[in-house]
C-alpha cells in the first residue's frame, strides 16, 4: 500500500465509491438536468429578437387575434399563443411569467423521457441516456425560452412513450386508446411539429390497428387524427401560410430560408448528396455539439439494424417521425431546421440506447469502460456548444443589448438621435422604457447609406447613435477609429465611437464628400401600441 492509499482522505473516497450503485448515477443524472433547467430559467435573461418579436405580439393581441398572421414575421401555433399570452396576463413579466409554460414543458419531457428508457433497459444504459438528455443543449435552452419548439420534444417524448407500450402489449384497451387520442389533439394544439409525430407514431399504430382488426383503435385514431389534422391545418392556411406568404420566407428575402432547408428529392447531383450530409450535421449539432453528432448518427443507425431485427413495428413506429418529416421536405412543406426538429433528439437517444444495451450484454466485462466512453462521446460536443453560447454569462451573449441601452441612456444628448437596425427594433421596443429612453429621438434602418438621407441625414445632425444587434445588417463595421463609406460613388467619411462593437457614436469628417445622388431608405412602421407613449420614429412610412 502506497503512501496516498493510506490517507484518511482517500480511503473515504474509495469508501464512497463502492457504495455508489447505478441508481445513485440515475438520480444524479436527474438532478442535474432539472437543476440545469432551472439554473438557465432563473437566469431571467433579455428577450432576444425572435422572443421580442412573440411578446410584442401579447401586447398588441388577445384571444382570437392570434388565428391571424402574426406580426413581426412571426408563426406559432394560436392555442400556444393565448397559453403563453395567459401567463404573462397573470404575471405580467415576459422573463419568467411568458416562459414558465416552457420551462413546464421541458421539465415534463425529461421526466417522461427518463420513465420510458427506466422501463426497457439496464440501469447502466438509463445513467447514459438520462445523462445525455440532461445535458444536451436545446432542450435546456428551449425550456427557457419563449417559442413553443419544446413542445415538439414533448410531444415526440410522450407519444414514442405510449407508441412503445401499445406495441409491447396484446390489450390495446379503449382508455388507453382514447388517451393516445387525446394526446394527438392536444399536441396539435401547442406543438409546430405535430404532423410528423402525430402522422408517424400515429400512422404506424393505426396501420397495425388495422391489420389485426382491432377496430375501434382504428376508429379512436382515425377519429382524433382528422381532428387532430384540422386544428392544425386552419391556423396552417389562415395565419401560417400567410405570414410565410407574406415574409418572403420561401421566396429568397433572407437568403431562400425556408428554400434551402427543403430536401432536393431525388437527389440528381453531388451537391444534392452533399446536402444530406450537411443537414444531419446542422440539425445534431445545437442539440449536442458538433464533436457529438456523428456518434449520434453511428448509434442511431446501428441501433435501428437492431431493432429492426426483432421488431419491424417498433423500428417503424421510432423512425416514423424522421420519415414523415423528410417526406414534408421533399414536398416543401416542412423544413428541416434543428430548432423545429426537435422530435428528431429522443429518437436519436432512444435507438443509441438500443445500441449501448447490445454492446454492454456482448461485453459485460467492459460495462466501465463503456459506460465512460458513451458518456464522453455523447456529451462532448454540448460542453463545446454550451460555451459557445454563453450559456452560465448569459449577459456576455451578443443577444443582451442592456449595456448598449444603458450607455445611450447616460450619454446621448437631447439633439442626438439613435438608429436602430431592424433586427435589434424589437427588442429596443421591449427595453427602452426599462432604461428611460421614452422621450429619445429614434428611427430605424437596414442599411448604413442612410445615414446620409432623411430621416437621418448625419451631414445635417453632425452625430447620431448606431444600435446594432447579433443580426447585424450591412452598415459600418468598426474596424478602426475611421470608417470610409462609399455611397453612390462618393466616399463618406465616419468617426465612430464604439462600445462592445454594437453601439457606435457616429460622426462625420468635415471632409466628407457631398453626393447628389438619391438613396431609397425604407423605414419600418411601428404601431401605436408599441411606442408605449414614447416617441415614434422620425420616419414611419414603408
Amino acid at each position: 500500500m502506497n503512501q496516498l492509499d493510506k490517507t484518511p482522505v482517500y480511503q473515504r473516497a474509495q469508501n464512497w465509491l463502492r457504495a455508489v450503485r447505478w441508481h445513485h448515477l440515475i438520480l444524479g443524472a436527474l438532478l442535474f438536468g432539472v437543476t440545469l433547467r432551472l439554473i438557465h430559467f432563473g437566469f431571467g435573461r433579455m428577450l432576444w429578437l425572435d422572443e421580442a418579436t412573440i411578446a410584442l405580439n401579447f401586447i398588441s393581441r388577445d384571444g382570437g387575434d392570434f388565428f391571424q398572421a402574426l406580426d413581426y414575421r412571426q408563426f406559432a401555433p394560436p392555442v400556444w399563443m393565448m397559453l403563453s399570452d395567459g401567463f404573462w396576463t397573470a404575471t405580467q413579466n415576459l422573463e419568467y411569467g411568458a416562459r414558465l409554460p416552457s420551462l413546464l414543458a421541458g421539465l415534463a419531457a425529461f421526466v417522461l423521457f427518463w420513465r420510458m428508457v427506466q422501463e426497457r433497459f439496464s440501469p447502466a444504459v438509463v445513467f447514459i441516456t438520462v445523462f445525455a438528455f440532461a445535458f444536451s443543449y436545446m432542450p435546456v435552452y428551449y425550456s427557457a425560452e419563449i417559442k413553443p419548439y419544446v413542445f415538439d420534444l414533448l410531444l415526440a417524448v410522450l407519444l414514442l412513450k405510449q407508441g412503445l407500450r401499445f406495441l409491447e402489449n396484446d390489450d390495446w384497451s379503449v382508455k388507453d386508446t382514447a388517451l393516445l387520442g387525446l394526446t394527438f389533439i392536444a399536441g396539435s394544439c401547442f406543438a409546430m411539429a405535430a404532423p410528423m409525430v402525430i402522422g408517424g407514431i400515429g400512422g404506424v399504430l393505426g396501420l397495425k390497428a388495422l391489420l389485426e382488426r382491432r377496430w375501434t383503435a382504428v376508429t379512436i385514431i382515425a377519429v382524433s387524427g382528422v381532428v387532430a389534422g384540422l386544428i392544425y391545418l386552419i391556423p396552417a392556411l389562415s395565419a401560417f401560410q400567410v405570414q410565410i406568404d407574406n415574409s418572403g420566407f420561401d421566396e429568397g428575402g433572407t437568403g431562400h430560408f425556408f428554400n434551402r432547408h427543403f430536401a432536393p428529392f431525388p437527389p440528381t447531383s453531388l451537391g444534392d448528396f452533399a446536402w444530406y450530409i450537411e443537414i444531419i450535421q446542422d440539425t445534431l449539432t445545437p442539440m449536442v455539439g458538433r464533436e457529438s453528432a456523428y456518434s449520434f448518427v453511428i448509434m442511431l443507425v446501428v441501433g435501428s439494424v437492431i431493432v429492426a431485427k426483432r421488431s419491424a413495428w417498433e423500428v417503424a413506429l421510432i423512425v416514423s417521425p424522421i420519415f414523415v418529416g423528410f417526406l414534408f421536405s421533399a414536398a416543401q412543406i416542412y423544413p428541416i431546421i434543428s430548432r423545429l426538429a426537435l422530435y428528431v433528439l429522443p429518437i436519436a437517444m432512444l435507438m443509441a440506447a438500443y445500441t449501448l444495451e447490445k454492446l454492454i450484454s456482448e461485453l459485460p466485462h467492459r460495462t466501465k469502460w463503456i459506460v465512460f466512453s458513451a458518456v464522453l462521446l455523447m456529451n462532448i460536443g454540448s460542453v463545446t456548444w454550451y460555451r459557445y453560447n454563453h450559456f452560465f454569462t448569459p449577459s456576455a451573449s451578443p443577444r443582451d443589448i442592456s449595456q448598449e441601452l444603458m450607455t445611450a441612456a447616460e450619454e446621448m444628448e437631447p439633439d442626438e438621435t439613435l438608429v436602430v437596425t431592424a433586427w435589434t427594433l424589437p427588442a429596443f421596443l421591449l427595453y427602452r422604457h426599462t432604461y428611460g429612453l421614452e422621450q429619445m429621438s429614434w428611427t430605424v434602418t437596414d442599411r448604413a447609406e442612410c445615414f446620409f438621407a432623411p430621416p437621418i441625414n448625419l451631414e445635417d445632425r453632425g452625430s447620431v447613435w448606431y444600435l446594432r444587434g447579433q443580426h447585424e445588417g450591412p452598415g459600418p463595421t468598426p474596424m478602426s477609429e475611421t470608417f470610409d463609406l462609399v455611397v453612390a460613388n462618393s466616399p463618406k467619411s465616419l468617426n465612430l465611437t464604439t462600445v462592445d462593437q454594437r453601439l457606435d457614436r457616429l460622426e462625420t469628417n468635415a471632409i466628407a464628400a457631398q453626393s447628389d445622388s438619391q438613396i431609397t431608405c425604407p423605414q419600418r412602421k411601428v404601431k401605436e401600441v408599441y411606442l408605449k407613449g414614447g416617441r415614434p420614429p422620425t420616419l414611419v412610412e414603408e
